[in-house]
């Protein structure tokens, strides 16, 4: 079996997801890699619409009502989405920044995940090719025996694998 070299592994999950268990031959987990980077991406690029969505809400209804204006009878307001306005009719300004500063916490959560999918997928490359040298046929065997240190007189078990 040829030995796999773990930064090799690492480096080329990191350049591109997937590619350090492919080097592993470890092909199947490819699909669970990006499972994991699309669900994690697709939930910063919806988080980061719903901010920007806000964001603009904000920044027209400050405006407008800085300058004086009926603001739900501007055509700045009625370009807004739904969800938005159903927000500023509810509950006013206040709510409207309070719903925007928590879309850009989930924004900034969902990055946070996305990172964290990515460096896994490096982890697990690392760690593949760390392992792949060990010994896992059904050949091993595990004896449990009883020991007992003479300097520090303690008793104890030991665990010995070998084959047979």
């Amino acid at each position: 079996m040829e030995e796999k070299i773990p930064r090799k592994a690492a480096i080329k999950s990191a350049i591109l997801p997937g590619w350090g268990q492919v080097y592993n031959k470890k092909i199947w987990k490819v699909p669970i890699v990006y499972a994991a980077l699309g669900a994690t991406g697709g939930l910063f690029a919806s988080n980061l619409v719903w901010y920007k969505r806000f964001q603009k809400g904000v920044s027209v209804v400050s405006a407008l009502g800085q300058a004086g204006n009926t603001v739900r009878d501007s055509s700045q307001y009625f370009a807004l989405h739904r969800l938005v306005k159903s927000y500023y009719k509810a509950d006013g300004l206040e709510t409207l920044r309070h719903v925007r500063d928590d879309s850009r916490t989930d924004m900034t959560y969902s990055a946070l995940y996305f990172l964290m999918a990515w460096a896994l997928n490096v982890v697990d490359a690392t760690v593949d090719a760390h392992l792949g040298g060990f010994d896992v046929s059904p050949d091993l065997s595990l004896n449990i025996r009883p020991g007992y240190d003479h300097e520090s007189r303690t008793a104890g078990l030991s665990f010995l694998v070998k084959r047979k």
